[in-house]
């Protein structure tokens, strides 16, 4: 966790970057992405025919005494390898930042479950057990996530979402929760039974 973006890293660090350009490189970089992994097997192919193992092996070596040998932090996707397009959603809202990935990936979850399937409640005691997360820890980060799906501010950045309206994906791009998420926080379903639904 000692190596997590900060939450106001615009405000901190990168003073020469709003919100809004963030946003828009997200957007592009997701854009961009799918022909970058189209040209990544040739890359490869240059790669290995134009270097020499050493001298791969010596770069190498000076990128990770660069990065002291940091060389990942725990991400969304570390959590979380199916509900992708909910993930890639957050990647363009600077705000998700102040969320544990960990927090992003079960609330992902439980929205994905609502959004497909509202005749029960999404969430579960295998979940709660697995994740370490009751539903009432996952209010902000659902109904967050649930802005997002919904676009409630209207963002025009829609390089994921047209990437998750492609066939290939399914269309979940175009899914939403038709009954209102708000209601699964309900003040008075606050003495829900798990055992009214096993």
């Amino acid at each position: 966790l000692t190596r997590r973006p900060s939450s106001s890293f615009v405000e901190t660090l990168q003073q020469d970057i709003s919100e809004s350009m963030r946003r828009i490189l997200i957007d592009w970089l997701v854009e961009e992405y799918a022909v970058c992994v189209e040209l990544g097997w040739y890359e490869c192919v240059m790669l290995e025919n134009d270097l020499r193992n050493d001298q791969v092996l010596k770069m190498e070596s000076r990128v990770l005494n660069f990065l002291g040998f940091h060389l990942s932090v725990p991400t969304v996707r570390t959590f979380l390898s199916k509900c992708v397009y909910a993930q890639e959603l957050t990647l363009l809202d600077y705000g998700f930042l102040r969320f544990l990935p960990s927090l992003i990936a079960a609330s992902a979850v439980f929205l994905a479950t609502w959004t497909l399937d509202q005749s029960g409640h999404p969430w579960n005691p295998t979940l709660e057990y697995y994740t370490c997360y009751k539903a009432s820890n996952l209010k902000a980060g659902v109904f967050a996530l649930h802005n997002l799906q919904m676009n409630t501010n209207g963002c025009v950045l829609n390089a994921v979402r047209d990437k998750y309206r492609q066939d290939k994906f399914k269309s979940v791009a175009d899914l939403s929760s038709p009954k209102p998420v708000e209601t699964l926080f309900d003040i008075n379903n606050t003495n829900f039974s798990w055992k009214t639904l096993i």
